[in-house]
């Protein structure tokens, strides 16, 4: 969902928002073949499908706008919106669920051990 279209009561002003993010390329492949297949019944050509990816028909907006919209919202607000990227989970998942517990105030004791810290 864009970040202009969250409702007012969840904005974040009142909570935090993690945006997670996947490279253009893998979003598309991702997506088209969800769409295929969920819709079983329809031949989804791929070149039509990309070309309709790059002009921004999609049912969440344009791509780049809705990535854009978050990327900026953390850079202006790094306390209340956090952008991460997908690779970066799989390339090294222990750091970014260390700075993932950090934004959200929670830290990892030992291994196992969660402790969560409220907002005051």
């Amino acid at each position: 969902m864009p970040l202009s279209l969250i409702p007012i009561e969840i904005k974040p002003q009142s909570c935090r928002i993690v945006h997670l993010c996947r490279e253009p390329k893998d979003a598309f492949v991702s997506r088209w073949h969800f769409e295929n297949k969920m819709l079983k019944s329809y031949n989804l050509d791929l070149a039509k499908h990309f070309d309709m990816f790059c002009e921004g028909f999609s049912p969440y907006g344009p791509f780049r706008n809705h990535v854009l919209e978050y990327w900026k919202a953390s850079i202006e607000r790094p306390k209340e919106v956090m952008f991460l990227k997908y690779e970066d989970i799989k390339s090294n998942p222990v750091l970014v669920v260390r700075k993932l517990g950090n934004f959200l105030v929670c830290y990892l004791l030992k291994q196992k051990t969660l402790v969560v810290f409220p907002n005051k």
